[in-house]
């Protein structure tokens, strides 16, 4: 794989934990910075463009957008839709993990338990812990 795909590849990840840890409110005090930051990621990831949205503590939105959405030089906007490619993988671990933390699922109980369908044998055991480690 050439460096440049590698840091495609990775841009995705790094953005994605950006818009994770703000829309959470890690990094409320920080958001301005790191938007201002975000065209500079960007370019050393050779990432054409990007949208992003916010939740405040009280539910107010904000939503942006920068580069281009399509190789072609269109303007990217709030509502382009862009690949996820793993990023889908973080999104998930989190929300599992605020699930643990809720008290709403535990790790280690089979997931077959939450759902109404019989799971056959083989996956009967699989739990949250399995797939978080991508070991099931």
């Amino acid at each position: 794989m050439d460096l440049v795909s590698r840091r495609t590849m990775l841009a995705a990840p790094c953005l994605g934990t950006l818009a994770i840890a703000v829309a959470a409110g890690a990094a409320t005090a920080t958001t301005p910075g790191a938007l201002a930051n975000l065209s500079t990621w960007m370019d050393l990831a050779s990432v054409p463009g990007a949208s992003w949205a916010m939740l405040d503590s009280f539910g107010a939105i904000s939503s942006g957008a920068i580069g281009y959405a399509k190789a072609n030089a269109e303007p990217a906007i709030p509502d382009t839709l862009f690949e996820a490619a793993s990023l889908s993988k973080v999104v998930l671990a989190v929300a599992i993990h605020d699930m643990v933390r809720e008290g709403l699922i535990d790790l280690d109980q089979p997931v077959a338990e939450h759902f109404a369908f019989t799971a056959d044998a083989a996956t009967r055991s699989i739990t949250p812990r399995h797939l978080l480690s991508h070991s099931s």
